[in-house]
């Protein structure tokens, strides 16, 4: 079983700005002139009166503002992230501050689109600049901690230009910024996809709540008081009208804009799988196991995560927890043919030979012509044959006079060939060199010429795509020796060793 997570960039959408309220005050030469130039979108006049502004008056919060402003719209963004964050500094409760705050939002929009932009140009091939895209993140991060989202985006673009290391820096500032998210979770079992109607039998009545459209989605904000904690949730509508959650925040900053809706704080896996992965490609397998397991955490029931945790634990040889997974795999997917095939391969290699037949057999309930399904309960059949068989015989080499007993393997040699056959009747698989060896070995045993002939000329059908294969008529002279046909023997052993340049 091969199983894997391709980590791609989840690009965020274009933002967009909310609308400033103006309400300043007259004050010195310099700020009557600037606020008049920026008026007139005059920028760089504006900058420069208002730099003399504040280097006379550095505590003067609306002259910052006016300077921040006007850096954003000639696209100085770093300048104007340093002059907003000292215009809130200085705003404290002035009716000001709401201006700035709206300012200051409309600065990390611009930012937030400009990464997703260059995000997608490295995602295209188009740009390798993640250095730039870094800088990009960090102003975001600076100006709106809780948007954290976006150390997902740099870290993906670090893997498309293969700079592993900075990839698993910048994802583990993510992780770091996520702690109290993930702990929130783990302690009292939300999780995203969620049931809003769960969510609330755990943490009660939430102290407020507030409906509203975002885009054409239907959204629920609910806000919880937990312990010292103020937790934000947030639930889209599903198709049967109920909500499920996305994500969830805790302790957001006091200082947000007015007309700032509450946000979606969609939950990001990606930051953990990718990692996952990363460890996974190392052969880390419990670096690989500690970040899956996190993940699993936010998505219980996802069961591309139970896959990969599954595909870890395999590789780790923890058996136990293999079937362990595959059992929530299939309680959570009752109705999954690939996941009941998956359940049905583990419960096999735990030597449940009964019941993985069982669980292939409701695979192929849901999709009688699943290949893979087919293909190993067939195997299953012929190796619980072979098993009673090697016993039948063992019986007769330890007594002459014992008779040994076909009937107890033939019929369920004979089930093993009626699901090959099955699968040999899919177009794909009807030239299939292996498949084929496995029927005319059955038919052998049970001595079934009649189908033996066929599925003989079935695979001398095929020769012209094994010319250079001295396998196929190495396999084929065993064939046609135990049959009694010397010659054909002995021409497909002397092709294979020509192959083979004996």
């Amino acid at each position: 079983m091969k199983i894997s997570l391709i980590r791609t960039i989840v690009l965020g959408s274009v933002l967009c700005t909310l609308t400033l309220l103006q309400s300043f005050q007259c004050a010195s030469p310099n700020m009557t002139n600037g606020r008049e130039s920026y008026r007139k979108k005059d920028y760089s006049n504006t900058i420069k009166l208002m730099q003399l502004e504040v280097e006379k008056n550095p505590q003067n919060a609306e002259a910052w503002y006016y300077l921040g402003a006007a850096q954003r719209n000639i696209n100085d963004y770093q300048s104007a992230v340093t002059s907003m964050t000292k215009a809130l500094d200085n705003a404290q409760d002035l009716p000001i501050k709401k201006d700035i705050l709206i300012e200051q939002y409309n600065l990390w929009v611009a930012i937030y689109n400009e990464a997703a932009s260059l995000t997608t140009s490295i995602q295209l091939g188009k740009s390798k600049d993640a250095k730039q895209l870094s800088n990009l993140v960090n102003m975001c991060i600076t100006l709106r901690p809780e948007d954290y989202n976006v150390y997902s985006w740099l870290g993906g673009a670090y893997e498309m230009i293969a700079d592993t290391s900075s990839a698993l820096t910048t994802y583990s500032k993510f992780m770091d910024a996520d702690a109290s998210a993930l702990q929130f979770a783990k302690s009292k079992s939300v999780y995203m996809k969620q049931s809003r109607e769960d969510v609330l039998s755990k943490l009660g009545k939430p102290i407020k709540t507030k409906g509203f459209k975002s885009g054409k989605d239907s959204i629920v904000y609910d806000l919880f008081t937990v312990g010292n904690d103020k937790v934000h949730i947030l639930s889209e509508e599903q198709k049967n009208k109920t909500f499920a959650v996305q994500g969830w925040r805790i302790n957001l900053p006091t200082n947000r804009a007015d007309g700032e809706a509450e946000r979606a704080y969609t939950m990001d896996i990606a930051p953990y799988t990718a990692t996952t992965n990363i460890y996974y490609r190392k052969k880390d397998f419990n670096k690989a196991l500690e970040f899956i397991e996190k993940a699993t955490i936010l998505t219980p029931d996802d069961p591309q995560i139970s896959n990969f945790k599954l595909q870890i634990y395999d590789n780790l040889g923890r058996s136990n927890e293999v079937l362990k997974t595959l059992e929530e795999l299939v309680k959570a997917e009752p109705n999954n043919k690939v996941v009941l095939t998956q359940y049905a391969s583990g419960l096999s290699k735990a030597k449940k030979q009964e019941e993985a037949i069982k669980y292939y057999e409701k695979a192929l309930s849901i999709d009688p012509n699943y290949d893979i399904a087919l293909y190993n309960i067939a195997a299953e059949y012929k190796n619980k044959a072979s098993e009673i068989q090697k016993t039948e015989k063992e019986k007769r080499e330890k007594d002459a006079k014992y008779k040994e007993n076909e009937s107890m393997y033939f019929p369920i040699l004979s089930k093993s060939a009626e699901y090959f056959s099955r699968y040999k009747n899919l177009p794909e698989h009807r030239r299939d060199f292996s498949l084929l060896v496995q029927l005319s070995n059955i038919y052998e045993v049970t001595r079934d010429i009649t189908k033996l002939k066929l599925t003989i000329a079935d695979l001398e059908s095929i020769e012209p795509e094994h010319k250079t294969n001295p396998t196929y008529y190495e396999i084929m002279g065993g064939i046609y020796l135990r049959q009694g046909q010397k010659d054909k023997s002995k021409n497909a052993y002397d092709t294979a060793d020509k192959i083979r340049g004996k």
